[in-house]
């Protein structure tokens, strides 16, 4: 065990506990946006209702929530540790390996893109998990069955211009983050070194392209439905 934490208190130790967190917390933007799209369902919120309904009652789930929280909160800890520890000097070996990503625009504003999800995050949170969770929501009737009805707190959210430009731009910057992100965290992991290095590359660059437009699509629809 000692031996454990003695290598996450490395360099190259902090940047691969890193790497799997955020590559880690890439599976759960996936499941979020599959989530999502039931958003532009036309049935009245039935599917999203649905779908968060589930998301809270099933004990796995839940429990993997936690695992999330610590991956996410793993993730910004080990992110600030080597956004300062590279102020410093680092060592040559790892310098010469990542000097190419890490003298871009997207590797240098890391810090910046990931500080503003973070305040999106608390602020999203407070939008929709806290007043799903601790509010007082309605109840969506649909035949038998009756769920909270956390779509119509998601549509008041998206009726409003401000939180969906908020929201969309919030999302840019995500996928500028997850572009570089995604590519460091396979380089951390040692799999740049292999034959399919340009395929990881561009398999970063695609997924971090599909998440941010793929959110930011959602709540320009629903806006623009709810508006008409």
């Amino acid at each position: 065990m000692a031996n454990s934490f003695s290598v996450i208190g490395t360099s190259i130790g902090k940047k691969v506990s890193m790497a799997m967190t955020g590559l880690f917390l890439c599976t759960f933007l996936v499941v979020h946006l599959v989530g999502n799209v039931s958003l532009l369902s036309d049935d009245g919120g039935l599917a999203f209702n649905a779908y968060t309904d589930f998301m809270r009652s099933n004990v796995l789930i839940r429990i993997m929530e936690i695992g999330l929280v610590v991956g996410f909160l793993g993730h910004i800890v080990f992110g600030y540790m080597v956004s300062i520890q590279n102020k410093g000097a680092r060592p040559k070996s790892y310098s010469n390996l990542a000097s190419q990503a890490n003298n871009g625009w997207f590797a240098r504003t890391m810090k910046w893109t990931g500080t503003l999800i973070l305040i999106f995050l608390v602020i999203h949170l407070k939008s929709f998990w806290f007043e799903f969770g601790f509010g007082d929501p309605q109840v969506a009737q649909y035949g038998d069955a009756a769920y909270k009805d956390m779509y119509l707190i998601v549509k008041e959210a998206f009726s409003n211009w401000w939180y969906v430009l908020f929201y969309v731009v919030t999302m840019v910057f995500l996928a500028f983050h997850l572009n570089h992100g995604v590519q460091s965290g396979f380089r951390s992991l040692g799999l740049s070194d292999t034959k399919y290095r340009r395929i990881l590359q561009s398999l970063g660059s695609v997924f971090a392209f599909v998440m941010g437009i793929g959110f930011a699509l959602i709540p320009i629809l629903m806006y623009v439905k709810h508006a008409s």
